[in-house]
């Protein structure tokens, strides 16, 4: 039987699949290994790299006539990155583009790496329509 709320753990199965699969395309890459989040409120020290992963406001769509489930959802997913090191942080947002177009995200906005008081911080935007029965993120369990 199918889970029908399934949508309540897209983003920490996004989170989860990015970070393995970027952990381990950028081992030995990196000036350290990369912290990840989905925390964008932390009281923590700053650790650099950082790579922030974080799901905005999702919208139902593809909607039947019962209307008594969400069927799909459409996702936007926005990954920061942060480096004391320019070109590291490039790194890791090219990185996060390439994972997330593996899982057949569409960017909306392709990653844009600014630095400020020595802080590199790289910003990226992805969509795409997610469904109940995705074996991709929404895993075969559902």
């Amino acid at each position: 039987m199918m889970n029908e709320r399934w949508y309540e753990d897209v983003e920490s199965r996004i989170l989860t699949l990015v970070r393995h699969r970027m952990q381990r395309a950028l081992d030995g890459k990196v000036s350290k290994t990369i912290k990840f989040t989905t925390d964008g409120e932390s009281d923590a020290a700053p650790y650099f790299p950082t790579c922030y992963v974080h799901g905005l406001q999702p919208a139902e769509t593809g909607g039947d006539l019962d209307g008594r489930t969400i069927n799909a959802i459409i996702e936007t997913i926005e990954v920061q990155a942060y480096s004391r090191d320019r070109q590291e942080c490039a790194l890791i947002m090219n990185e996060a583009v390439y994972q997330m177009k593996q899982l057949r995200f569409e960017a909306t906005a392709m990653a844009n790496v600014t630095t400020t008081n020595n802080v590199s911080q790289g910003v990226a935007r992805f969509r795409r329509v997610i469904g109940a029965g995705d074996t991709d993120i929404v895993g075969e369990d559902n």
